[in-house]
């Protein structure tokens, strides 16, 4: 600026300030040095002026006061004229408002901009400012009553408010503490609202330096005030304090949580979750979680009305601290992982939901994997589900699009109860959540059923139709969109077409206006399938039309209108039967379907004529006397003399033997109670050839043609067979005659055992089980109803003794010996009619003392029957179907393949029954099956099992196989675990059995020790058994042991670890079951080596025991594993690099609060898993298999991954003081890598498309760690510990590859041939 200028502003400077009308006029020391320094007081009508800039005037005032001769003692004389000044209302106010600017002439360069305060000038005067602030803070309670207050020319003002803003961002603050000590005790003395505006302005006016102070002040004051919880937290979470500060503030507001009122519960929360850190992450977090709840009868509220409902700030507050704070994000997810059932409530199913709905792929993949292992743990039922969505609908409203999203990628998982709880959730949805949603649900339904993965539509069409059934008239309205999935019913399986006709037909029963259109509509559909020329479209005809006849005929729904169109439907199918056997068979099974309690009479009538006149046409022939190969056998009562001509049926051509047991069940299902008897005796005598005729070697000597005859006869028996069992499974009284048919069952196929091996693979045998497919391929005039040539039987033949070399002799002595061991058990479901679940009551029945013979003769009412060993079997071998397709175990749930149609076939009566029904009646056997084993056992006990031939022998180890999988497969169910009580109910009938000091009302675990006890008694006779039978019964000892996953009983688990052990010790090679495969052994053998490891007091020891005295000494005389070979090495060396890869895993990380011990502990560990992974390493040269190759390939990368996830970060801690135990550690890792390398050669070489996929990911792998552990050394300025080159690029066995044999050979790359590694060298080749 020019010399000029300034020397004209000094003189004006320096000039005689103005006088204005209505200025202050007494003549005080403050108002002289104010009014000198540039500012003209008001008398309060009008506001204060200033004629020059506000820091000249900071600068000159200060100046004046600082350089009169009473200073300091000058400040208190002026603080009392400021005092005088603001004693009047008007004045004081307009003390705090902003100042105007004096006129000012063109030429003069004031700014424009609006001035501050006079208050807030002058507190920005330091001698003044400590005085004066306390001053008017004083002041502030006389505003308290009235805070709003009139200025002239100016809106109301709020007074408290002002005076706070005159304190707010000053330019320096001398005395911060003391003025914010005077402000905490005067909101304690004042109004709730002036006390919150205190409190909340506090970090604006105070510095950093005073922050613990004020925290401490605030911590009192929010223990004795808990009116200001919400401006108290707001303010100290902007408060920049101490550890020790903040978590004694936690601890005062973790004591507030109890009260939980519903106002302050949300600032609370976010209030922890922002105090968070990486060393209080799980604590906090396991302490605020039991008091979050979604549902608003948890909480108490006050008057006080919120613009959003605090529910969904509650929700919004834990969305957003996961959403950008990991720490809280993981710690959560973690605690909701380790909760266990009763302690996971719908509010942690809430809470999920949130995490999973952030934008963190990873903490969305985490909370995702935390929902599916709840609801595979059998904790997240849907009664919690359920409860969740009914307290809290409201609040998961907005989240609508992220649950739809959860909800699509459960329906598509690939375990059953992750695509149950997928199905609810849509349910809950459609019933609980805002009503502008149920298009969506319907609509995201119908594209489910329109992938054609046969679970996914299974899911979809059971959760539209609980919607349907709870809101029929609501879905009405979305008919339109269901009906769209008629379209490509060809694509879906029969159960699914089933569902989707049972569906419309019940939208269009209704009562809408529009529901006798819909029904037209679907007869329509219903006739153009049936009219079809392909037998397939027919068969969806078929099950349109039973369905439109079940539920348009019921007494309720059935009037004229559609009583007509129901009578069109009948006279329709009625010639479709009369037109095509197999047509005619299918309508009877589907018939079947039909509750026909509720059907109306007339329409009853109907149906019970086309079955009469369909069985007096085609199955009610006389036989042929004269015919001296035909004999009546098989029947129950002499006196019958109705008679079906079976191989009569079996010669015909138009497969009407395909209607023989459809017809037989549909009438027993439609008759009345007193008819039934009449029923059963209807059709009761099959007629077959004389049995000298089935003579495997007369057999071989007939013709093709009389061989299939014959054997056909022989499956229609059988079949119908099954379906006499169904009748009579639910007749205690009965049960005679149904054990009979069992004899007649087991007789014949033991017969087509004998028979079938001599046809090599020639013989297809007839499909009883109507399937789609099989109609879509069928010849009509030939086969009739036989399956293609993709169904025929297929023996396997292929023994290790077949492998290329050896002489024609030994492939025809293995293929003859493998032709005997045929078992009828090996053909596929859809060759047998399915039997009811009834039939599993009959196994309450004990074992007869002569295991192999029984009483039959004996017709009472079903009390002292008694089960042979193969009736049993019988039973048992069809409720293991059924237990392992209702109620699988979590590993063997698997997905079925995409478009993949194995669906629910065979299985159409048990789908019609309950998973909770079924578990509980499985459950309920449990004590009947241990009197089967008890029975079993005894017999091997006593050595009785060498008086019995093979055959009598095989079928008592097959008892006890199938006894064992039934019980675990039992106690998996997932609803076992829900349920405590009847969880204890099972395992007290266990229990009671063996010791009679336990009661129903014991501990879980000493119920659970019983069981262990109890079971462990059969280890002596298992092992006289089978290898399958001692791995079902570890499978469930260690089910029982995992009932106490929260603290596992040490006891039991050393008696598992124990009992397996004995059983690896047992050479199963001497009773080795000839027809189980050398894969399903290796299997098991595998599964019996990861429970022992598993069970053991240290895993690490007890896998390099297995490394030691296995792999090492694999085919040596002196091995105490004799099962485990150098033929079946990949067994031991597979399993053992994947439990090291698990261990690796559960090695914990490192975290910043652990201890220095902690720390030392886990990098002792790292150290040993090293050490044994090393040795598995350098025995791949000698045991080089490609399973072992792709396994290594495989768990290496795991292990890698793992190391330096949370290996490297333990080394580098402690690195500078553990060098040496590091770098042991870090070259045993080497020689592990060092093989991995030489893997990656090997893949590449052999040009293994396998093994080559897994190469890339191990690289990257390989290359992280090769730079992770430079830049640890690096940062430790140990660069001359590390030295990277080339490594030769060398095979397994570590020769060099030929390609690289010219290269000129370096000692100093060739660090393979140094027996120690002093330099880490990786490949860098590709």
């Amino acid at each position: 600026m020019p010399l000029s200028k300034r020397l004209s502003k000094t003189k004006r400077s320096d000039a005689k300030i103005p006088r204005i009308d209505g200025a202050y006029t007494e003549e005080t020391l403050f108002s002289k040095l104010i009014t000198k320094c540039g500012v003209i007081l008001m008398g309060g009508h009008k506001p204060n002026t200033i004629s020059i800039e506000q820091s000249q005037f900071l600068k000159k005032f200060q100046h004046e006061i600082q350089t009169h001769k009473d200073f300091p003692s000058v400040t208190t004389e002026i603080i009392k004229g400021i005092a005088q000044y603001m004693k009047e209302e008007k004045r004081f106010l307009r003390m705090m408002l902003a100042t105007d600017l004096v006129e000012k002439d063109a030429d003069e360069d004031i700014p424009s901009f609006p001035q501050d305060s006079v208050l807030r000038l002058l507190l920005n005067t330091q001698p003044l400012q400590t005085g004066l602030a306390e001053m008017i803070i004083d002041q502030m309670h006389q505003f308290d009553s009235r805070p709003n207050r009139d200025v002239e020319g100016v809106d109301l003002v709020n007074a408290p408010q002002l005076i706070l803003y005159q304190l707010r961002w000053l330019n320096t603050m001398n005395d911060a503490e003391k003025i914010a000590l005077k402000l905490i005790d005067a909101a304690s003395r004042m109004s709730k609202q002036a006390s919150f505006m205190i409190i909340t302005t506090l970090p604006e006016i105070i510095g950093d330096e005073v922050h613990d102070n004020v925290m401490d002040k605030l911590r009192d004051f929010l223990s004795s005030n808990h009116s200001l919880t919400i401006p108290i937290l707001s303010t100290i979470s902007s408060l920049n304090c101490s550890k020790k500060y903040v978590t004694d503030i936690e601890n005062v507001v973790f004591s507030l949580l109890h009260s939980k009122n519903l106002n302050e519960f949300p600032f609370i929360l976010k209030y922890l979750l922002q105090t968070i850190s990486a060393d209080n992450a799980d604590d906090n977090i396991a302490r605020l979680r039991p008091h979050i709840s979604f549902a608003m009868s948890d909480y108490s509220q006050d008057s006080e009305n919120m613009e959003q409902s605090p529910l969904h700030v509650v929700a919004e507050t834990i969305l957003h601290a996961a959403q950008y704070r990991s720490v809280v994000a993981e710690a959560w997810v973690k605690i909701l992982k380790n909760l266990n059932a009763g302690e996971f409530t719908s509010a942690d199913l809430i809470t999920a939901i949130l995490l999973s709905a952030t934008y963190n792929s990873t903490l969305k993949k985490n909370a995702i994997a935390v929902l599916k292992s709840k609801v595979q743990e059998g904790i997240l039922v849907d009664n919690l589900v359920q409860a969740a969505f009914i307290d809290s609908g409201d609040v998961l409203n907005p989240y609508f699009p992220k649950i739809s999203n959860l909800a699509v990628q459960f329906l598509s998982s690939n375990t059953i109860s992750v695509r149950h709880l997928g199905a609810h959730l849509y349910v809950c949805m459609f019933n609980y959540m805002d009503s502008s949603f149920r298009k969506k649900v319907i609509k995201s339904l119908v594209q489910h059923v329109s992938t054609f993965s046969a679970s996914e539509v299974d899911s979809a069409l059971s959760a539209l139709q609980k919607i349907v059934l709870g809101n029929i008239d609501v879905v009405t309205a979305y008919a339109d969109i269901i009906k769209d999935m008629v379209d490509h019913m060809e694509r879906l399986t029969a159960p699914q077409m089933r569902q989707i006709f049972a569906i419309l037909n019940q939208l269009s029963c209704s009562g809408a206006c529009e529901s006798s259109e819909l029904q037209d509509e679907l007869v329509t559909i219903v006739r153009n399938y049936a009219t079809h020329t392909s037998t397939k479209f027919q068969c969806i005809g078929v099950i349109g039309a039973v369905s439109t006849i079940s539920i348009l005929g019921m007494n309720e729904h059935c009037n004229s209108g559609t009583y007509k169109k129901v009578k069109l439907t009948l006279n329709l199918l009625q010639e479709l039967i009369a037109s095509d056997n197999r047509i005619g068979s299918y309508f009877f099974d589907e018939l079947c379907n039909v509750s026909f309690a509720s059907i109306q009479p007339r329409v009853k009538s109907k149906l019970y004529s086309i079955i009469e006149k369909s069985m007096s046409q085609k199955l009610l022939q006389e036989s042929d006397d004269d015919d001296v190969n035909l004999k009546s056998s098989f029947g129950i009562q002499k006196d019958t003399e109705s008679v079906i001509p079976v191989y009569r049926l079996t010669r015909l051509c138009d497969s009407s033997h395909l209607v023989l047991c459809p017809v037989f069940k549909a009438l027993y299902k439609i008759v009345s109670e007193k008819q039934k008897d009449q029923a059963i005796v209807f059709c009761l005598l099959p007629v077959e050839f004389h049995h000298s005729v089935f003579d495997p070697k007369e057999f071989k000597l007939l013709p093709w043609t009389e061989q299939k005859l014959a054997l056909d006869a022989m499956f229609i028996s059988t079949n119908l067979f099954r379906e006499h069992i169904n009748f009579l499974c639910n007749q205690p009284s009965l049960y005679h005659h149904l054990l009979s048919r069992i004899n007649n069952i087991i007789e014949i196929d033991c017969m087509i055992e004998s028979l079938l091996p001599s046809l090599s693979n020639k013989y297809a045998p007839l499909v009883m089980m109507t399937d789609f497919g099989n109609f879509a391929q069928h010849n009509s005039v030939s086969t009739g109803g036989s399956s293609t040539q993709n169904d025929s039987i297929r023996l396997n033949v292929t023994s290790q003794s077949q492998i290329s070399g050896e002489n024609t002799g030994k492939k025809n002595k293995a293929k003859k010996k493998n032709e005997t061991n045929f078992s009828i058990q090996s053909l596929k479901p859809n060759h047998f009619r399915e039997l009811f679940t009834g039939l599993m009551k009959v196994l309450e029945k004990p074992l007869a003392e002569d295991l192999f013979e029984a009483d039959l003769s004996v017709e009472d009412s079903g009390e002292n029957t008694t089960l042979t060993a193969g009736q049993a079997l019988f039973i048992l071998l069809d409720l293991r179907r059924k237990v392992c397709y209702k109620l699988p175990a979590r590993s063997e749930e698997k997905r079925v393949p995409f478009l993949l149609p194995v669906s629910s076939h065979g299985f159409e009566e048990l789908d019609k029954v309950s998973e909770d029904e079924f578990g509980h009646t499985v459950c309920n056997l449990v004590p009947s099956l241990c009197n089967h084993l008890e029975s079993v056992s005894g017999v091997f006990e006593e050595k009785r099992q060498e008086c019995l031939g093979p055959r009598n022998r095989r079928v008592l180890i097959q008892c006890y196989e199938n006894t064992l999988e039934v019980i675990f497969h039992g106690l998996s169910w997932r609803g076992l675990r829900s349920d405590l009580l009847l969880l204890k109910r099972v395992l007290y009938s266990i229990v009671r059995r063996f010791s009679s000091e336990l009661t129903e009302d014991s501990s879980i675990r000493n119920l659970i020790k019983g069981c262990v006890e109890y079971l462990k008694n059969f280890e002596n006779t298992i092992a006289d058994c089978s290898l399958q039978s001692s791995v079902g019964l570890m499978k469930i000892l260690f089910l029982l042991a995992s009932f106490e996953s929260n603290n596992p009983n040490e006891e039991v688990a050393s008696m598992l670890h124990s009992f397996s052990t004995s059983m690896l010790k047992v050479d199963w090679g001497v009773c080795l079951d000839q027809s189980l495969s050398a894969g399903k052994t290796n299997e098991l053998l595998t599964s019996l080596l990861k429970m022992n490891v598993l069970t053991a007091d240290d895993v690490l020891k007890c896998a390099a025991h297995f490394v030691d005295e296995g792999l090492c000494k694999l085919g040596a005389e002196d091995s105490s594993y004799p099962n485990f070979q150098k033929s079946n090495c990949h067994v031991l060396y597979c399993g053992l690099l994947e439990i090291m890869a698990d261990q690796t895993s559960k090695i914990p990380a490192l975290k910043a609060r652990d201890e220095e011990s902690v720390s030392i502990e886990i990098l002792l560990k790292w150290n040993d898993c090293m050490k044994v992974i090393g040795v598995i390493g350098r025995l791949l040269r000698e045991y080089h298999s490609r399973q072992n190759v792709l396994s290594s390939l495989k768990s290496g990368k795991v292990i890698i991954e793992n190391f330096i996830k949370n290996g490297m970060p333990i080394c580098e801690k402690l690195f500078h003081q553990y060098q040496d135990d590091i770098v042991g550690t870090l070259k045993h890792l080497q020689l592990s890598t060092r093989q991995l390398q030489h893997l990656t050669c090997h893949s590449k070489v052999t040009q293994d498309v396998v093994l080559a996929k897994h190469v890339p990911p191990l690289k990257k792998c390989l290359e992280s760690l090769l730079f992770r552990v430079k830049a640890m050394l690096t940062a430790h300025d140990c660069q001359e510990a590390f030295w990277l080159g080339n490594l030769k690029n060398r095979n397994i066995q570590g020769e060099e590859i030929l390609s690289q044999l010219t290269q000129q050979r370096s000692s100093q790359e060739d660090l393979d041939a140094t027996p120690e590694y002093e330099e880490m060298s990786y490949s860098e080749s590709y």
